[in-house]
């Protein structure tokens, strides 16, 4: 639903993680309205394992919401460790 970027939020002179919608001006409003909804949900969460959202908006058409970053290695490129004694075995 959407594609996350390092950004410079340059009041606070801070790195911060920008989330926005993968179509952008393409979304339908449905997509936003779930875009949005994500937003408030993460936004009235307090953990340690959960990042703070710092501002959400629109700028030039596209919505966004901006949170803080924590830096590290991409999600997408982390090696999780898979205890296979508690996956489910297939029958084929």
């Amino acid at each position: 639903m959407g594609v996350v970027y390092e950004a410079r939020q340059k009041g606070l002179d801070r790195s911060v993680a920008v989330k926005m919608i993968l179509a952008g001006h393409l979304a339908s409003a449905e997509l936003v309205r779930r875009f949005q909804a994500e937003a408030k949900a993460a936004a009235r969460l307090r953990h340690s394992n959960i990042v703070h959202i710092h501002d959400v908006g629109q700028f030039g058409g596209q919505d966004f919401f901006a949170m803080e970053y924590i830096d590290g290695r991409k999600a997408s490129r982390a090696a999780w460790p898979v205890d296979e004694s508690t996956c489910p075995k297939s029958s084929g």
